[in-house]
Parts: C-alpha cells; sequence; structure tokens
C-alpha cells in the first residue's frame, strides 16, 4: 500500500488491467493517457488477465496517483501514525547525520525524519510529490533511485519495492546509497487485512490505484541479507498487515579521513 520478486502465496492478483473509468479522471487532471495508455490500471483477481508492466508505467502510475489522491482517507491516516511511531522507536538512540527518503511522496515520513536526524531529503520521480514536501518546507529532490549518486546514513523507503515485479535492483539500490541503515515500510500480502483494506481503499478513495505485487516479506529480508544487511528491528501495525523493518549494514564503510 502506498506512500514498488520470489513470489509469495498472494492474497489478491496484485497484477493490473486497463481501467477505461479513469481515462476521463486523468484527462481532467491535465495527463496525457495517450503517450501512456497504462497509467489508470486496477487490481485483477487470480482468475483475471494478469497485464505485466515496464518500470516506466510504475512511475506514470505514481505520478496519476498524487495529482488525483492528494488526501489521506481515515485508515490511511491511522497507518501513516502507525508507521510514523515506529520510526521515531526504532531510531532512537542511534547517530544518522544524513538521511534519503527514496519514493517520498506527499512527505508524511521524510517530515518525521527531517525532525530526527536535521538533515533529511526526498526522492521522488513525481514532479507533484516534490512539490507537495517543498510546499511543506522539506528538502525534496526529482529523481530516480537508481541513478541516484549520494550515500547516506539512513536509506528510508515507504512501500515502494513491492511495486515492482522484480523488486532487486530496486532493493540492491536502497542498499547501494546506505553507509549504515535501510528501513522500509511495506505491506504483508499473506494478510486477511490487506485484502480488505485495498478493497475498501479503492471505494472510498478512487483515482490510480499503483499495482502491488505479493512478494513474502521473508524474500526481502533474504535479499538484503544477500547484501549485508541484517534486520536489527522491526515494528507492526494492522495486526502485522504492514510492517516496518530497520537493517543495518555488517561492516560500515570507512568514512573519509
Amino acid at each position: 500500500m502506498s506512500g514498488g520478486h520470489s513470489h509469495g502465496r498472494s492474497t489478491h492478483g496484485g497484477y493490473a488491467e486497463f481501467d477505461e473509468s479513469a481515462a476521463g479522471a486523468l484527462s481532467d487532471a491535465g495527463i496525457s493517457i495517450s503517450a501512456s495508455p497504462a497509467v489508470c490500471y486496477h487490481f485483477c483477481g487470480a482468475g483475471e488477465n494478469r497485464a505485466m508492466w515496464p518500470d516506466s508505467r510504475v512511475y506514470d502510475a505514481w505520478e496519476a496517483h498524487w495529482r488525483l489522491s492528494g488526501r489521506h482517507t481515515p485508515l490511511g491516516a491511522h497507518i501513516i501514525r502507525g508507521k510514523l511511531r515506529h520510526i521515531r522507536r526504532l531510531l532512537e538512540g542511534r547517530q544518522i547525520s544524513s538521511c534519503i527518503d527514496v519514493g517520498c511522496g506527499m512527505g508524511d515520513a521524510l517530515d518525521c525524519l527531517s525532525r530526527i536526524t536535521g538533515n533529511a531529503v526526498g526522492l521522488d520521480v513525481s514532479p507533484v510529490a516534490i512539490a507537495a514536501c517543498r510546499a511543506r518546507g522539506l528538502r525534496a529532490m526529482e529523481g530516480d533511485l537508481l541513478e541516484h549518486p549520494h550515500t547516506y546514513d539512513l536509506v528510508f523507503s515507504d512501500g515502494m519495492i513491492e511495486h515492482f515485479e522484480d523488486f532487486r535492483p530496486y532493493l540492491a539500490g536502497l542498499c547501494r546509497l546506505s553507509r549504515r541503515y535501510v528501513m522500509i515500510a511495506q505491506t504483508n500480502h499473506a494478510s486477511p487485512l490487506i485484502t480488505i483494506s485495498l478493497f475498501l481503499e479503492r471505494l472510498i478513495k478512487p483515482g490510480v490505484n499503483v499495482p502491488e505485487y505479493p512478494h513474502r516479506l521473508s524474500a526481502f529480508i533474504d535479499e538484503f541479507s544477500s547484501h549485508s544487511f541484517s534486520l536489527i528491528g522491526q515494528g507492526s501495525i494492522l495486526l502485522g498487515g504492514l510492517k516496518v523493518f530497520l537493517f543495518e549494514k555488517a561492516h560500515r564503510d570507512k568514512e573519509p579521513g
């Protein structure tokens, strides 16, 4: 759930097909769908057509999502409060001089991280998201994780890697940017509560739903381990329907002399 695999047991199809009903809303929002018609997809059930998205279309969908979905539902606000509570708890007492929020969205986590570290910046492919963060007085830049050149003590990402069919390049990108810690907030697609929540979200908050692939959380943990990052803390929201994980690098990069 927002904020981009060996596949786990799916609680829904996790794939997407074109939704013609959203085309008008996109046009009204000033987004052309002629060049990228896949920005209006919805979740498919297990028996429906499963059309795979290239990663560039995931980016297009996020831009459309933020244009059409600028407010939180009551459930979304509850989830965000839970995430921020775990972020503060897991980072308490840790020495962090720099932080990046990859896929910063509207800036809820970025604001929290800025207060904790005093030096946090957001990164997002969406100009709408960047503008929203800057309007809140937050530092944010438009850019792609895979091309970002800098490193940080803490790399944070909320619900990003689950939106990609092959999450491994993006998880590796988070590790590459980190000098010490990576923290992620991720949906647990094995939870029945998440199936219900995603369904309600589409009813209460119409717009563009970016597809989520039902990867096992253990697949993320194993992949971080392959990059020498160990799980050192975690928190649960919605009875385990969402998780916040904190990983630490096994060997810190040598500080510049």
